[in-house]
């Protein structure tokens, strides 16, 4: 059967905090592809348990909530710049993005296909970035 890799890409924004924000689409899509044979990997780039951010985030709240770890985005779009905020990249820091990427690769061939999410329209940067580091990989 096919590998498949799933993605829940970066949130893009001034500001974001965890209020159980689970990719339950992209989760659903996993088991369904799973209960068909296929070979299915997750990179959750929000999964503020993974262990490249649990060192570098404040401990989780009361029912698990809690704050994103965060670096500037190289690109500032013009609303946040003018608002006087920074626009952010929340979630997972990009070399443990690529350090998933390499452990997927490294059990196999490259991925049949890659699928990607983007809970919201506006956090496409996000979505887009996972992207191109994946068409740059494979």
């Amino acid at each position: 059967m096919s590998r498949i890799l799933l993605i829940n890409p970066w949130i893009t924004d001034v500001a974001a905090y965890d209020l159980w924000a689970w990719p339950l689409g992209l989760l659903y899509w996993a088991a369904h592809l799973r209960s068909l044979g296929h070979e299915v990997a997750l990179i959750d780039c929000t999964d503020r348990a993974h262990p490249a951010v649990r060192k570098i985030t404040p401990p989780p709240r009361k029912f698990g909530t809690g704050k994103y770890h965060s670096e500037p985005f190289p690109i500032q779009p013009e609303p946040a710049r003018q608002a006087g905020k920074i626009f952010k990249r929340y979630g997972l820091p990009v070399d443990a993005f690529e350090e998933e990427l390499t452990l997927f690769e490294n059990n196999a061939d490259p991925p049949d296909a890659v699928l990607v999410t983007c809970r919201m329209t506006y956090w496409y940067h996000g979505a887009a970035d996972g992207i191109g580091r994946v068409k740059r990989r494979w």
